[in-house]
């Protein structure tokens, strides 16, 4: 998180916030906060972007599998969207 944050510019939480935004369209993560310095600088995730491969090894690096919601919902893609879900960008996001 910290090398990736250092990259780009971000507080490793903005970080963390994106690559969760990254691995979904669906699932969002919720923002819990214990101060108002520290919900602004979560909400610094609405300007942190990051790179394929910034994502990808933030992926490689966490020994974690999600499971629900993750695995639900790429199972009920093709239902709720059909033929569209070949067109949704899953890429890292804004």
């Amino acid at each position: 998180m910290r090398e990736v944050a250092d990259e780009i510019g971000a507080t490793p939480a903005q970080v963390a916030l994106a690559w969760i935004r990254s691995r979904s369209a669906a699932a969002h993560p919720i923002l819990g906060a214990s101060s108002a310095e520290q919900l602004a600088d979560n909400l610094g995730v609405l300007d942190t972007t990051l790179s394929g491969e910034q994502a990808q090894r933030l992926e490689a690096g966490a020994d974690f599998t999600p499971g629900f919601p993750g695995d639900f919902l790429a199972q009920v893609h093709p239902g709720v969207f059909g033929a569209a879900v070949s067109g949704l960008d899953r890429g890292a996001r804004r």
